[in-house]
């Protein structure tokens, strides 16, 4: 009896986790660019979190913008709050605001005029806005702060 409430509350807390970062409508993603892609967190980049209705971005020191790509298993907007939730490849959480100094992990590369990144294909889940002013990608595999 034990093992069986056990294996149920261990199956529930499986499933909660698996569906918890998986908005079920494009429109449940707001202004984020969702991609079905692995990221590797080679590079670094780190600036100012920048959301609008269309887009999130990163604003470097020097004033560059960047277009962030999430990937869709480990993020979620939360609309009433303008949050972006993110989960690292080390299961910690972090919670950014328009505004918030961040040192992200993960790759990038050009846009093209359509607003999707010109390098490498993507399985998109929710595809970015081409109306997001930015020259340039970078997708997340990991955030911490500045």
């Amino acid at each position: 009896m034990v093992l069986a409430v056990v294996l149920l509350v261990m199956g529930l807390g499986l499933w909660a986790g698996a569906t918890a970062l998986r908005p079920p409508s494009r429109a449940a993603w707001g202004p984020l660019a969702v991609a079905r892609t692995p990221e590797q967190p080679a590079a670094r980049a780190a600036g100012i979190v920048r959301i609008t209705d269309a887009c999130v971005g990163l604003v470097a020191p020097d004033g560059s913008g960047t277009l962030l790509v999430w990937p869709a298993d480990r993020v979620e907007w939360l609309a009433s709050d303008r949050v972006v939730r993110f989960r690292n490849l080390d299961g910690s959480v972090h919670l950014l605001r328009d505004g918030a100094a961040v040192v992200l992990r993960g790759g990038g590369g050009a846009v093209g005029a359509d607003g999707r990144p010109v390098e490498r294909s993507f399985d998109w889940v929710a595809p970015p806005n081409p109306v997001c002013p930015f020259g340039a990608y970078f997708l997340v595999a990991d955030v911490t702060g500045s």
